[in-house]
C-alpha cells in the first residue's frame, strides 16, 4: 500500500512538472510587448501593494500618537515626582540642577517624539504621493522627510536616555547626603 501512494505522489508530482513546463514554453511564444505588459502589471500590482503598507503604516502611527507622547513626558516627570519624594526624602537636595537638566530634557524629548510623529505623517504622505504619481524609483521614498523623521527619532530617545542618567546621578547623591547625615 505504501508503494502505491508514493507512485501516486511522484505521478502528481510529475504531471504538475509538466503543466508548469507547458505554460512556460508557451508563455515563452508571447510577444516581447506581452511580455512587457504582463511586466508592467506586476509592477504596478507591487506598487498598489507599497501604497496599502504606507496608509495602514500611517494609520497606525497617527493610533499610537497619544499613547506615546502621553507615556514620554507624564510618565518619567510623575514617576521622578514619586520617586523623589520617596526614595530620596524631603531636601535639602544636592545637585538640584541635574534634577532639573532631567525635567528639561525629558520636556524636550516629548516635545522631539511630537515632531517626530509630524514629520513620519508628512514623511508616509510625500510616499503615498510618490506612488501614486509613478515616481517613487526616483530617490528615497519620503525624500528628506524619513531623515529628519529617524533624526528626530533618535535624538527623542537619546535626550530620554541622558535624563534617565541625570535622574540616577541626581538620586544617587542625595540618598549618600540623606544616608550620610
Amino acid at each position: 500500500m505504501p508503494r502505491i501512494r508514493s507512485d501516486l505522489a511522484l505521478g502528481l508530482f510529475v504531471g504538475s512538472l509538466l503543466t508548469t513546463l507547458s505554460v512556460l514554453r508557451s508563455s515563452n511564444k508571447e510577444s516581447p510587448q506581452a511580455q512587457a505588459s504582463t511586466s508592467q502589471e506586476v509592477y504596478e500590482k507591487s506598487l498598489d501593494e507599497y501604497r496599502r503598507h504606507l496608509v495602514d503604516a500611517r494609520q497606525k502611527a497617527q493610533e499610537s500618537y497619544d499613547k506615546t507622547v502621553l507615556s514620554l513626558s507624564g510618565g518619567s516627570l510623575g514617576v521622578s515626582f514619586a520617586f523623589l519624594k520617596s526614595a530620596v526624602g524631603v531636601g535639602p537636595y544636592s545637585t538640584l540642577y541635574l534634577l532639573f537638566s532631567a525635567w528639561i530634557l525629558w520636556t524636550i524629548s516629548a516635545t522631539v517624539v511630537l515632531i517626530s510623529y509630524f514629520l513620519s505623517q508628512m514623511t508616509l504622505e510625500r510616499a503615498i504621493a510618490q506612488v501614486d504619481s509613478k515616481a517613487i524609483d526616483q530617490g528615497s521614498p519620503g525624500g528628506w522627510l524619513a531623515s529628519a523623521t529617524r533624526i528626530a527619532n533618535l535624538l527623542s530617545g537619546s535626550l530620554f536616555i541622558i535624563g534617565v542618567a541625570l535622574m540616577i546621578g541626581f538620586v544617587y547623591n542625595n540618598v549618600e547626603i540623606g544616608s550620610a547625615g
